[in-house]
């Protein structure tokens, strides 16, 4: 509008406000259009320059469609461009370029209206053909209405039906959600108050324990406090289960899958009974079949179930009752049938017994959820189990347990026990132990006391990886084998033919050859008054069965982890202190009579190992195993160490001369006596008395 007044003023300043529409790369067209306007300005402007600048920034935003006709209007446009500049033959060209532009124009605006004038005549045709169908649709609609009504009469009554199912449905489904709203409160009801019970039973056990140590406590009072601390493993046995199920009923409860001998472990957890059957003359046998048969199975699980029913096996036979429990693998099954005499179990208690909380009588101890228990762990092992019972005589658990790893599920594999080399006879079979004792180099040495063979068998399955293991059937074959090899520790059974283990320990912790040895025992007696009585006979430790396989292996290694501490203790003494390194006053007495033989013979250049062992009254081997348990050392090693640290002493002395004090000191060779030295104290004689100088000047 101002271009075409001449107000050129006005039309620069109307192009600059626009100008912000040749930044948008979107707006590309409209772009080129305030080009074209810029440059026609500076053509009337008579400024080539600036027009062609424009004219060119034109022609890098065409119209693709041209819609909008803008590569008609740059040709216009370029014609004024080379008429200003008088480049007559591109002003021709782009002239023919134009008339080009127009042409095409005029053509799709003819061939725009002959479409129109086509869609009017369509529209008009699909106007005589709706009329048409209307006029059909009018004289069938009399018949179509009677239809209509009659479908229009089964679709509300379908709806209705339809509608009584979706309120029955959707009740059921806020039913169904209150109801696990109930059981996920009622299981973190459960693990709450499960966790919370954990702290206030540790306050009330720690101080009875303390005052249960009291020498002063009458009888009386002492029983007092012995019901009291059962009562709280008891309640501290039943918070676990607690748990467990809690575990189970939110779904965090996985299978930790270990391969290893089930049948034996059963048996080793059943061996834990027969003092409580003992206590009540229940006869209990143990049927124990495929024990050499490596299965998966969750160690946890297994031991729960056979825990439980035996712990009700024990609670309902009467005195003088039998209980017989069988195990055996069965085409990658694990069955366990454990059945006991007594009164039975009526038909309609066998439907309810395994729920939670119930209880076949209002007298009976507990709460009713061990059975619950075994059941839901039974099932999560993707097995079964069933009961059956004669009223009058007996009660029968049958349990069978997937043990095949590919058909179980939420599973969690660790570490597997790795098969054994050799067979392992059934419990059934009467068989002697006569195997040959073979002692891996580097690996501390264990002796296994244990008249249970499949107990013994199992603690040999557990150590043999990390200790070379020798066994013994009595006490009294114990002891034997313990004098004979002197091993770095024992485990013992407590209760055991012949010798048991408090005979065993005994002895050998008043023996100088073996008082060194540190000894853990095993029993089925649970109580402070047993285990108090076997630290008192010089035990190390003392774990009561049914044991927890890692507590042992840790227990075990702590045990021969301080012995090495001792050892290295030695290492360190320039002088031989026998309480430094003593463990018991036994050991003390041997370290000391020990010394009194190297201050009389050490200097002797002929004494050796076998004058040691003669000495002290031991035999070579006997000498050599308490010294390499005490210092590490063998008995040549020892005697030399002893003479290298009475050579330090001596060469600290003023004056002293570093060839006689090898001969002073029993070596018959300087040269062997340097390289010794050299060894142990890396460096020369010579080389540490200019050292020891040095720190004194």
């Amino acid at each position: 509008m101002y271009f075409k007044k001449k107000e050129f003023d006005k039309t620069e300043k109307y192009l600059t406000n626009v100008g912000y529409l040749i930044e948008k790369p979107a707006a590309s067209t409209l772009a080129g259009i305030v080009h074209l306007h810029w440059a026609e300005l500076f053509i009337a402007l008579n400024e080539p320059k600036k027009a062609l600048f424009h004219l060119e920034k034109a022609r890098m935003y065409p119209d693709v469609t041209d819609l909008l006709g803008f590569k008609k209007e740059l040709n216009r446009v370029e014609i004024n461009y080379y008429d200003l500049v008088s480049d007559y033959g591109n002003a021709y060209q782009t002239k023919l370029a134009y008339d080009e532009q127009v042409k095409y124009l005029n053509q799709q605006e003819n061939a725009n209206g002959f479409i129109l004038n086509q869609q009017l005549k369509f529209k008009e045709q699909q106007r005589q053909e709706v009329a048409l169908l209307k006029a059909q649709y009018e004289l069938t609609d009399t018949l179509q209405k009677a239809q209509r009504n009659f479908l229009f009469g089964i679709i509300a009554f379908t709806s209705l039906i339809a509608l009584l199912i979706f309120v029955l449905y959707r009740n059921r489904i806020k039913v169904n959600h209150k109801l696990k709203e109930v059981d996920a409160l009622k299981t973190d009801f459960f693990t709450n108050i499960s966790h919370e019970f954990r702290t206030p039973l540790t306050l009330i056990s720690a101080p009875i324990q303390e005052v249960l140590t009291n020498a002063r406590l009458s009888n009386n009072q002492k029983k007092h406090l012995e019901i009291a601390q059962k009562s709280t493993v008891r309640l501290s046995s039943l918070v676990d289960q607690l748990l467990e199920l809690s575990k189970i009923d939110s779904g965090n409860r996985k299978l930790r899958l270990q391969q290893g001998y089930a049948t034996q472990l059963i048996a080793a957890w059943s061996e834990s009974f027969t003092f409580l059957a003992l206590q009540k003359n229940i006869n209990f046998k143990l049927q124990i079949s495929d024990t050499d048969k490596l299965c998966w199975f969750d160690h946890s699980a297994v031991e729960n179930i056979v825990i439980n029913l035996l712990s009700n096996a024990i609670k309902y036979t009467p005195e003088r009752g039998t209980i017989l429990l069988n195990t055996k693998i069965v085409q990658n099954h694990l069955n366990i049938s454990i059945k006991n005499t007594g009164n039975g179990i009526s038909t309609s208690q066998m439907k309810t017994i395994f729920n939670r909380f119930y209880q076949t009588s209002d007298n009976n101890e507990g709460v009713g959820i061990g059975l619950s228990l075994v059941k839901e762990l039974t099932e999560l092992h993707s097995g079964k189990i069933n009961v059956s019972s004669d009223k009058l005589n007996w009660t029968l658990f049958n349990v069978s347990l997937c043990i095949s790893k590919k058909k179980l599920k939420n599973i969690e594999v660790i570490k597997s026990i790795e098969p054994r080399n050799s067979k392992i006879t059934a419990i059934t079979e009467s068989t002697t132990i006569q195997e040959e004792i073979l002692i891996k180099k580097d690996l501390p040495l264990l002796l296994i006391v244990e008249d249970n063979k499949n107990v013994r068998t199992l603690l040999h399955s557990i150590f043999k990886n990390i200790y070379s293991v020798i066994q013994a059937s009595d006490g009294e074959e114990g002891i034997q084998i313990a004098l004979d090899k002197i091993p770095d520790i024992i485990i013992s059974d407590l209760m055991m033919p012949k010798k048991d283990g408090l005979e065993l320990t005994e002895t050998l912790k008043n023996d100088e050859r073996t008082s060194h040895i540190p000894i853990i025992l095993l029993t089925a007696k649970a109580g402070d008054d047993h285990e108090l009585t076997g630290i008192e006979f010089g035990a190390d430790d003392y774990i009561t069965k049914p044991f927890s396989q890692k507590i042992l292996e840790r227990k075990t290694a702590s045990l021969v982890a301080l012995r090495k501490k001792l050892q290295s203790r030695y290492s360190q003494e320039i002088i031989l202190r026998p309480k430094e390194i003593a463990i018991s006053s036994v050991d003390e007495k041997f370290l000391n009579k020990l010394q009194k033989i190297l201050d009389n013979k050490l200097i002797d250049p002929a004494f050796n190992a076998a004058d040691f062992s003669t000495a002290i009254h031991m035999s070579r081997m006997q000498l050599h195993r308490k010294l390499k348990a005490l210092t590490n050392l063998s008995t040549t090693e020892f005697i030399r160490s002893q003479r290298l640290k009475l050579a330090t002493q001596m060469l600290k002395k003023p004056g002293i001369n570093v060839s006689e004090v090898g001969y002073s000191v029993g070596f018959n060779n300087h040269a062997y006596f340097s390289k010794c030295f050299k060894e142990v104290y890396h460096c020369t004689p010579s080389e540490y008395i200019s050292s020891h100088n040095t720190k004194i000047q």
